[in-house]
Parts: C-alpha cells; sequence; structure tokens
C-alpha cells in the first residue's frame, strides 16, 4: 500500500459521515441513527469487535434499538463550545448507550442508582424511630430453574411474587405496607438461569426461612413457606429457597443489592449478554416497595445545562454525533476526561499536593 492509501481512505470515512450527518439534519431526524447510518459512524468511530457482536446479538433478538444505541456507545460523541469569548474552549461528550448489560454503562447506570437510592437511608431513620425494633437485613429470594431463560412475562410474574410476599409479611405482623421498607434488584447467576432478586430490607424481624427439629435435622421455615406459597400457582411453582442475614448498615445492605448486576459484564460472551438484556428487556430491574415507593424525589428532566470544566461557563452543543477520530483530530477534548483529570488535581490539592502552575506543582 502507497504512502497515501491511508488518507484517501480517512477523507473517504469523512465524507459519509458528512454526508449521514448532513443528511439527518436536512430531514429533521435527532435521535438514535437507522441501522445503516449507525455502522457507517460506528466504522468511523473504530467501534471494537466485541461491541460489534455484542451490538449483532441484540439485532437478531429483536432489540432493535438497543443494538444501534450498543453499536455506537462510546465511539461517537457531540460537540460542545464554551460560551465565554474569553475561553472558547471546544469539547466533545461520548455518547452512552445506557444499556444496563454494556459493560462500559452497565457500572455507571448503577453507580447513579447507588447515589440515588442511598438516600433510603432518610426513611429508616425515620421508620426506625417509631420501631426501634425493626431489623435492617440483606434478604435474597430464588426461584426453581426453567431449564432456560425466563421471558420477560415470567419475570414480571416472578415481581408479581415478590409483591405478594411482602403483603405475607404485613398480615402476618399486622402492619400497613408503609410501616416496611423492601428495595430488590434482579439477577441471574453468571452462568445458570436461575432467577432471584437481592434485597434491601428494613422491617420486623423475620421468622427463620430453616428451623432444625428435634432430631436436629434441617427443615422448612415459615418464612421459606411464605416465599413458595407466593409462588404458587405461577411458572415459578416450587421455589422455596430463602436467605436473610442481619446488616450492619444501610450502605452495607445497599451495596448487597446493587452490587450484583455489573458483577458479571466483563466475563460474559455477547450471546450471553443479549439473553441478559432480552429476559429484562421493558423490565424495571430495580423496585421499590411499601415505605421506600417513591421516596426518592424524581430529579427535574431536561434543563440541567453542561458547564465548562475550566471556567465554569456554559457549554453549548451543534446536536450532531461525530465519530470520535474525527473530533480528536479537529483537536476537540474529551470532557469527561477533562473533568476527571480536574477532579484528581483538586483530590491532590487536599492531600496537599502543590498545584499546577505554582513552585513545586507541574
Amino acid at each position: 500500500m502507497s504512502a497515501g492509501a491511508a488518507p484517501a481512505r480517512e477523507i473517504s470515512d469523512d465524507a459519509l459521515v458528512r454526508d449521514v450527518i448532513g443528511r439527518r439534519a436536512d430531514l429533521g431526524r435527532p435521535g438514535i441513527p437507522e441501522a445503516d447510518d449507525a455502522g457507517i459512524l460506528a466504522r468511523a468511530g473504530e467501534v471494537g469487535g466485541f461491541q460489534e457482536r455484542c451490538a449483532d446479538e441484540f439485532s437478531a433478538k429483536g432489540l432493535h434499538l438497543k443494538a444501534r444505541r450498543r453499536r455506537l456507545c462510546s465511539v461517537v460523541g457531540t460537540r460542545y463550545r464554551c460560551s465565554n469569548t474569553e475561553c472558547r474552549r471546544k469539547y466533545f461528550l461520548r455518547f452512552r448507550c445506557r444499556v444496563r448489560y454494556c459493560p462500559t454503562c452497565g457500572p455507571i447506570v448503577f453507580r447513579a442508582l447507588h447515589r440515588k437510592y442511598a438516600r433510603l437511608e432518610d426513611v429508616v431513620v425515620r421508620l426506625r424511630r417509631d420501631n426501634p425494633g425493626y431489623v435492617l437485613a440483606k434478604l435474597d429470594l430464588t426461584t426453581v430453574s426453567l431449564g432456560r431463560m425466563p421471558k420477560s412475562a415470567e419475570v414480571r410474574c416472578f415481581k408479581r411474587a415478590i409483591h405478594k410476599f411482602l403483603g405475607k409479611i404485613c398480615r402476618r405482623f399486622e402492619i400497613s405496607r408503609k410501616q416496611i421498607g423492601l428495595l430488590y434488584v434482579l439477577e441471574f447467576g453468571g452462568r445458570n438461569n436461575n432467577l432471584h432478586c437481592h434485597a434491601l430490607y428494613f422491617g420486623p424481624w423475620l421468622p427463620k426461612p430453616r428451623v432444625h427439629d428435634r432430631h436436629g435435622s434441617k427443615r422448612q421455615g415459615e418464612l421459606s413457606r411464605w416465599w413458595e406459597d407466593a409462588c404458587r400457582g405461577t411458572v415459578f411453582a416450587g421455589s422455596k429457597i430463602v436467605s436473610i442475614k442481619r446488616a450492619g448498615n444501610f450502605q452495607l445492605a445497599l451495596v448487597h443489592a446493587l452490587k450484583y448486576p455489573a458483577k458479571y459484564l466483563s466475563s460474559s460472551t455477547p450471546a450471553r449478554l443479549a439473553d441478559l438484556e432480552l429476559a429484562f428487556h421493558g423490565v424495571r430491574r430495580v423496585t421499590t416497595l411499601g415505605a421506600f415507593y417513591n421516596a426518592v424525589p424524581k430529579g427535574a428532566r431536561g434543563g440541567k445545562g453542561v458547564d465548562c470544566p475550566r471556567c465554569a461557563s456554559a457549554l453549548f452543543p451543534d446536536g450532531a454525533w461525530w465519530p470520535i477520530p474525527i473530533l480528536l483530530r479537529e483537536g476537540l477534548e474529551d470532557l469527561e476526561e477533562v473533568r476527571r483529570s480536574a477532579a484528581r488535581e483538586i483530590q491532590g490539592w487536599a492531600a496537599g499536593a502543590p498545584p499546577r502552575g505554582s513552585p513545586g506543582g507541574r
């Protein structure tokens, strides 16, 4: 290949990209590009093979919109320009697919959920004032194996069984749902299809799921029977495995519930990730019940601006998605990376390191 061949291909790729962006702008088509346009942008963004295979698996299972989002994740971005005429910095912000089984976005999503639901600790404090005997616990509920991945309708059936289980607790202790709190997260094992949930529970002390008879043998306890009753008449009939352990504090219980969804992302195959996404498609994986339901105020939608990390002035987007290599060639800075660098520098100041530009600093 001659020395001039690579630049010719680069120009050709740029021309295809500019045609896609210009055509979409002329037609007034915001949002996720259609499959052909998404493919052009992804290839120009140098999408990796694993990511391509994940997108193909999603598409093969009928998750077409998520497939396009997955294909474009992190390889395209939006231009941002600082409104301060003295600063005039130019950045780009990477597109994130926000798909739960994306190895990049999955951990980001659940870190955000942890910050959100950490505010439920205020509810626990309030309930404890009126109910000093209440216990904070890590609760796991497991279903029998179907020998296959459950369908999303069956996952919703599992969620209804959890609601029934909570109702049994309320009837047993003669309390209303507003006097008890439950947050649960749906999950599968790393290499199996057993649907289960990890939960944070705050309420009356519950009976044991397993007890010893007079001969010292273990038998089914009351809590296990409640779970079995809740699953009776469903595809998960016969489920009886329950685990409950007292939690040292609220944050430990919350971590127990939320740590699992992102646990196997880095070691799973594209086909496995697509199967997991299909099972939970259209289903909320993190659910709050009782006193925890709607206890966290919803954040403001729309209206939140993006600020320059150097001068704190407003940044203006241009709206179009551009492949990251093109943005880098144009000299734009990665907004997320600049923010991380600024945060590290602030942490260094707090730890006593000299600021940049000062004597002893860089």
